[in-house]
């Protein structure tokens, strides 16, 4: 994959203590200067990511490093070995915002990554992993932030069966110790190289790292990539409802649906099926289209064999679903479609918000493209003709 020429970081640390709504650790910041620290950044100058995310922001909202957190270890005798303590691994998480699929997905796989990197990562101290596969089932999720929404937490706990809790939640947790042996602050969603690349073409394809994901995901949420080779071709249409509406989506819709009798053509607006609804109804998709937006992430899911098409924007240079797709070895097709008229000025028009509308010979051709890239998807046989 691509990336950017700089530094990420995630943290673990061990022995602390919870107390107003701190992290207290146990440990003195070392001279940054010294020769086998040269190179790494010191925490005060980790990266900075958007929306006040990532290592950085969490050590400075949410806990205390050293002789600021002293006080608090002695006056819960955390040194002391009888002193009742949580041998597990707590995970702390500052979200963007939880409700953009795309946003959220980057999120939960670098949190993946940082699992899988302290799992291979030797510990110089010990000449063992930073974590054993027995360690991740002792992992639970906290979200520190105050995005009033609990979406895709059934992603955030893949690794162990502990309840994913919002810190109020962790608080009020009877079970809720103050002294904890391990915490981990993962790679924040803007590290993850999936955003690598996003306004480029990239020639990567068949990543062995995006089948891996998911096939974890499908596993997790218990879907069954298993279908029937036989089965007619399944064009799923993303309906926005919200922003970069299609405005006459209904008349390409019942176009297609007149021009493909042999094809069962679903018109849905994702928004109403929860994420496994979702997820299900991808796997078993052969031709993907929608305006451009998170919907396009499913490419990630689609099976093998399949196409996805995307209508983009007037002048719009995406090409983060593209790459995705390559990534996956699923075939990309799009075309752009106009912002729907307006009497608001063109300055103050923003493709993020605003409705298109896309004529129904460069749809048809877009669509006759892709339902004929997959005609000889499994089993079937049909002519192009």
């Amino acid at each position: 994959m691509y990336g950017e020429p700089r530094k990420d970081s995630l943290c673990i640390a061990r022995n602390i203590v919870f107390e107003d709504l701190r992290f207290n650790i146990d440990c003195e910041l070392r001279d940054p200067h010294e020769p086998d620290l040269m190179g790494y950044p010191h925490p005060h100058n980790f990266q900075s990511y958007w929306y006040e995310t990532g290592p950085r922001i969490i050590m400075t909202q949410f806990t205390k490093i050293g002789s600021e957190a002293a006080p608090v270890f002695e006056k819960h005798a955390c040194s002391n070995p009888a002193t009742p303590r949580d041998d597990g691994y707590k995970i702390l998480i500052k979200r963007e915002g939880g409700r953009n699929y795309w946003h959220s997905l980057m999120e939960i796989l670098s949190f993946y990554f940082t699992i899988d990197a302290l799992q291979m990562s030797i510990n110089k101290k010990t000449g063992k992993p930073y974590m054993s596969a027995a360690d991740t089932s002792k992992i639970q999720v906290i979200i520190l932030d105050k995005h009033d929404n609990k979406n895709y937490f059934e992603l955030w706990n893949y690794f162990s069966p502990k309840p994913v809790l919002t810190l109020d939640e962790y608080v009020k947790d009877p079970s809720t110790k103050p002294c904890i042996s391990n915490l981990i602050i993962p790679l924040p969603g803007a590290a993850n190289p999936l955003w690598q690349g996003d306004w480029d073409p990239r020639i990567c394809d068949h990543s062995i790292i995006v089948s891996t994901i998911r096939s974890r995901i499908l596993k997790h949420l218990k879907i069954s990539a298993a279908r029937d080779l036989r089965s007619p071709i399944n064009v799923t249409f993303i309906d926005r409802k919200g922003s970069r509406k299609l405005i006459n989506s209904k008349e390409l819709t019942d176009a297609l649906i007149a021009a493909y009798p042999k094809v069962n053509v679903n018109v849905v607006d994702m928004a109403k099926l929860s994420l496994k609804e979702q997820i299900s109804l991808v796997v078993n998709t052969d031709v993907l289209v929608g305006v451009h937006g998170a919907g396009h992430t499913h490419v990630l899911f689609l099976p093998s064999q399949s196409s996805l098409v995307e209508i983009l924007p007037a002048d719009l240079g995406h090409r983060g679903f593209r790459n995705l797709a390559g990534l996956r070895g699923i075939r990309y097709f799009s075309d752009h479609a106009p912002m729907a008229p307006s009497d608001k000025p063109d300055a103050l028009r923003d493709w993020h918000a605003e409705d298109v509308v896309f004529d129904k010979d460069a749809f048809m051709k877009l669509m006759e493209v892709a339902i004929q890239s997959v005609a000889h998807r499994g089993l079937l046989d049909s002519d192009v003709s």
